[in-house]
């Protein structure tokens, strides 16, 4: 009976699974990988810095269209396009609008560098907050989402921006001093003058930006 009782204690020890706490100091990042792998679900790794700035482990290279930075939105080639004479060009002309549109194409430039310049520094400042340390496949993936994120708010708050601009442009009927979206004539006989769009529709469809 007491040799029955021994053997079922011994039995059970050896189904049991015994659980042992180890304790592994300052480990490297090698050594906390392969623990993280072998014991995925029962590790235990507090963090001696809860926080980290995403400018500490990301790094963000940005490419801009390279005639942002070609001689298309210079003012020698904005100067060699403008005419003293340029008004008296039919509306559909290039060379009515030429110089104007590159300035605009130069403006554009400007305002997208920045704004993404801007989304960077922002991104930069966010910091991931875990008072355990995450695994690399952990922070490989929340980064990428991170990046995603940013990418699609960036896009979107430019485009916010230009649908903005459109709209205020649209609303208010501002004509072009080139009179390449409204021009102007006088009535005979009176000090009237009557507007005639010159190219787009009266109606300016922004719903796409």
């Amino acid at each position: 009976s007491l040799s029955i009782a021994l053997l079922l204690i011994l039995l059970f020890t050896g189904i049991i699974p015994q659980t042992r706490l180890i304790i592994v100091s300052s480990p490297s990042v090698n050594d906390f990988e392969n623990i993280v792998n072998r014991y995925t679900t029962t590790i235990a790794c507090r963090c001696s810095q809860a926080s980290i700035l995403y400018s500490q482990i990301v790094a963000l290279n940005v490419r801009f269209h390279q005639v942002c930075s070609s001689d298309f939105v210079s003012e020698k080639w904005f100067s060699s396009l403008f005419n003293v004479n340029t008004s008296n060009y039919y509306p559909l002309d290039f060379r009515l609008m030429a110089s104007a549109q590159f300035q605009i194409l130069s403006i554009l430039c400007r305002i997208s560098r920045q704004a993404v310049i801007d989304a960077l520094k922002e991104f930069d400042a966010t910091t991931i907050l875990s008072p355990s340390a995450l695994s690399r496949d952990v922070i490989t993936t929340y980064i990428g989402t991170s990046i995603e994120q940013f990418q699609k708010k960036t896009l979107n708050s430019y485009r916010s921006y230009m649908h903005f601009i459109l709209s205020l442009l649209a609303e208010h009927r501002f004509i072009s001093a080139l009179r390449i979206n409204f021009y102007t004539r006088g009535v005979l006989g009176s000090n009237n003058f009557v507007t005639f769009p010159a190219i787009y529709p009266q109606q300016v469809d922004t719903t796409e930006w």
